[in-house]
């Protein structure tokens, strides 16, 4: 049982990632201190954008959300989760858990799709775990090799994987998954949240594009509001259209009531000049309308 660090030289240079990393460590119970690294920009003292990626990805998939936000006076926290991107990696298999990476994840009751099947059993036997030619498969955009680089850049070796195999195969699947009740547990909990809940999805998501709906469903706060699916995008949305994603998620904070996001949800943001993280965007994709929302949204 080791912790691995991938070098700092892996992450020089990346396209459209010159970011100043920053680091919290955490203590596990079994491995001791683990150093995850985050992505923090704009005025320190602003309201919080909280970005969390997915698997196998790391930070650098809102490399291009980050502009719209701190240009509309917000701050922006992006972490790589434990495994992943800057963050230590434990290299075995067992060091990771559902319970140490809480997420959304199914809870078992329904039967898993032949697609999750087939993810589960090659990111645990297929010889080669390939991050950017996975990542490609789930973008709409075709990724340049820089772009492919900056996703394969935290693994070094195929030991440097051992979170990324893994994760697959903690989505309960399952229900007596003895995860499947923390996700049944959440569940409930935004079932009773009127808090503003908007959805942004990838219109060409093939893999979780019909989440979008569930939560609708599920939590009280989405009712009423804007959803969005964006052209274009597919299930690593960010990567296919961050600018557009981060001008949507800004002007839904722009526009939420005061006491939603830390009191200012509901006063004008502007930019009082260059801030850092803010770099010129070249993606065109439309952004939909997102009109005013003047109070909680209700079921």
């Amino acid at each position: 049982m080791a912790v691995l660090r991938t070098p700092d030289e892996r992450f020089q240079s990346l396209q459209d990632y010159d970011f100043e990393p920053h680091y919290v460590t955490i203590m596990d119970e079994r491995l001791g201190p683990l150093r995850m690294h985050y992505l923090d920009e704009g005025d320190p003292a602003a309201p919080v954008v909280l970005m969390l990626h997915g698997e196998p990805t790391w930070s650098y998939l809102f490399r291009h959300a980050v502009a719209p936000l701190v240009a509309a006076g917000r701050r922006v926290v992006a972490p790589d989760l434990v495994g992943f991107g800057r963050s230590d990696k434990p290299d075995s298999p067992g060091d990771f858990s559902y319970e140490s990476h809480v997420r959304g994840y199914p809870t078992g009751d329904v039967l898993p799709s032949d697609a999750l099947r087939e993810w589960r059993r090659f990111a645990a036997a297929a010889p080669v775990f390939d991050v950017s030619a996975i990542v490609a498969r789930a973008c709409v955009t075709e990724l340049d090799q820089a772009v492919r680089s900056a996703y394969d850049a935290p693994y070094p070796g195929e030991e440097y994987k051992a979170g990324a195999r893994v994760f697959p195969a903690l989505i309960p699947v399952t229900p007596d998954d003895p995860s499947a009740q923390a996700v049944r547990d959440s569940r409930a909990a935004l079932s009773r949240s009127t808090m503003p809940f908007l959805t942004v999805y990838g219109e060409q998501d093939l893999i979780a594009g019909a989440a979008d709906g569930m939560f609708q469903q599920l939590v009280p706060g989405a009712s009423g509001l804007p959803h969005v699916r964006l052209p274009g995008a597919g299930h690593n949305m960010p990567e296919d259209a961050g600018a557009a994603f981060g001008r949507i998620v800004a002007g839904f904070a722009q526009r939420l009531p005061r006491g939603h996001d830390g009191g200012a949800g509901d006063r004008p943001a502007a930019a009082s000049g260059p801030r850092r993280g803010v770099r010129p965007s070249s993606s065109q994709t439309p952004v939909p309308p997102q009109p005013d929302i003047t109070g909680p949204a209700t079921s």
